[in-house]
């Protein structure tokens, strides 16, 4: 399947319907950037004669005519733009580029690792979500969480799928997955999202691992499917309103409320998303483990998409009402077995600590020589007790 590139011609009547088209482009950007094969969108205009250029690169015309030609929502989208301006009958097809053609990398560049997987579109929770799965066995669905897409399990996936069936999915608006904007980041809807994957795959019981934030994604399933989920196995995460003894390093989690401030982090981040999630990278990744360049230029490649670093501080936004509703869940304490594990340098031992105050059945450890990307970083340590645990439970 090749990458299709469309160019439609806009004209406006004024700089100001000009600047005005833009906005409004600017801002269903995000919605579109979700859909499933979109790779890129350039907007350019010539003041000399008020024209816009719409460039938009997809997977393959298919996935162009699923999102825009034939999807009424943007269809709805494009006559609203028609205050500010008209296109040019037609749509123009890429006839032939000199110089490099843009193409989309592979995640991870590796024959052996495609061999054993394969990606997949699941029409889930009204959404269409991009799944990887692979290996044989009882099932074990993989929930990553912010700046991550499925990818933060690939190095783990392979040490899994010799007994297991995994499924590791992007969530709502992240990586290849289709999103609402900025809908639906709480922690109860990423939640039903998952269980709605559950189900169109047929997973009558499985296991569920999550790392970041989704390990709450993956505490809130367990929660409300007690008789589905087997297991839960959470890796550098902690719960709101659990509160754990301090390390006396609370300084380090600046971002916290950085995050949780609207509007502010996209003023500051917009056009700059590659070198926001970067300087993260370096915060919270161990500079001398398994974590390579290709694994942090995939993030940045995610997450500089329009929108979806926006979509990212939403998880953060949302924990108020996460608080709020995990209140209810707190009531009633899981009772299935519980792995919880911390990355040396991040979380360590306050992970374990959370989960023993909301489940019965409750072991874990630290992950040695490890940060907060745990699957990455240290992947033989990260899926070794998951493997151990899973086993014995």
């Amino acid at each position: 399947m090749s990458t299709t590139t469309f160019y439609n011609v806009w004209r406006t009547k004024s700089a100001a319907d000009r600047a005005k088209l833009i906005e409004e482009m600017r801002k269903e950007a995000p919605a579109l950037a979700s859909k499933p094969g979109f790779e890129a969108l350039l907007v350019s205009e010539c003041a000399e004669d008020g024209r816009v250029l719409v460039e938009g690169r997809w997977a393959s015309k298919a996935a162009f005519d699923a999102a825009v030609a034939n999807n009424a929502d943007a269809q709805a989208s494009r006559s609203g733009l028609e205050a500010y301006g008209h296109a040019e009958p037609g749509l123009f097809v890429e006839a032939f580029r000199v110089g490099p053609t843009p193409v989309a990398t592979r995640y991870p560049d590796s024959d052996a690792f495609w061999a054993r997987f394969q990606r997949k579109t699941v029409q889930a929770n009204g959404l269409r979500l991009s799944v990887v799965t692979g290996g044989k066995g009882d099932p074990v669905l993989l929930v990553p969480g912010f700046l991550e897409t499925w990818g933060v399990w690939s190095r783990v996936m392979p040490l899994l799928a010799d007994r297991y069936h995994v499924i590791a999915p992007d969530l709502r608006g992240f990586g290849d997955s289709e999103g609402i904007g900025r809908k639906g980041y709480d922690k109860k809807t990423l939640a039903e999202d998952m269980g709605a994957l559950a189900d169109a795959l047929g997973l009558e019981r499985f296991h569920v691992v999550g790392h970041d934030f989704g390990g709450q994604v993956a505490y809130r399933l367990a929660a409300a499917r007690r008789r589905q989920v087997a297991t839960l196995t959470v890796i550098e995460a902690l719960l709101p309103g659990i509160s754990v003894p301090s390390r006396g390093d609370e300084g380090r989690w600046w971002f916290l409320p950085f995050h949780m401030a609207p509007e502010v982090p996209e003023m500051l981040t917009q056009g700059r998303e590659r070198e926001y999630v970067a300087a993260l990278w370096k915060t919270f990744v161990e500079p001398h483990s398994e974590a390579t360049a290709d694994d942090q230029a995939e993030v940045e490649r995610a997450f500089s998409r329009p929108g979806a670093l926006a979509a990212g501080f939403e998880l953060y936004r949302t924990i108020p009402a996460d608080l709020a509703d995990f209140k209810q869940t707190y009531m009633e304490k899981l009772g299935i077995p519980v792995l919880a594990l911390g990355g040396e340098h991040c979380f360590e031992r306050r992970v374990l600590e959370t989960f023993q105050q909301v489940a019965t059945r409750v072991e874990g450890g630290v992950v040695q020589g490890a940060t907060h990307y745990t699957p990455l970083e240290r992947s033989r340590a990260t899926a070794e007790p998951i493997l151990s645990f899973l086993a014995a439970s």
